[in-house]
């Protein structure tokens, strides 16, 4: 497997461990009756949202690179 391969990898583990961690803030978001408390979980949910996303993208463009492309 490619030196790129393998890091692609690394970033799809992280990406899994992001996921899992909106999922379970959006499991929690449905108990939260403050305003303020949802507002602040609605902020963390678009942050880590675009994290998770930008690391599946980075990811593919790992995993697609071809070991010549250096």
């Amino acid at each position: 497997m490619s030196y790129f391969k393998n890091w692609a990898n690394v970033y799809y583990s992280e990406a899994s461990l992001i996921r899992e961690k909106l999922d379970r803030l959006k499991s929690e978001s449905k108990m939260i009756r403050s305003e303020a408390e949802r507002l602040e979980i609605g902020r963390r949910l678009r942050i880590l949202s675009q994290m998770y996303y930008d690391m599946i993208h980075t990811a593919d463009d790992l995993f697609n690179r071809r070991e010549a492309d250096v």
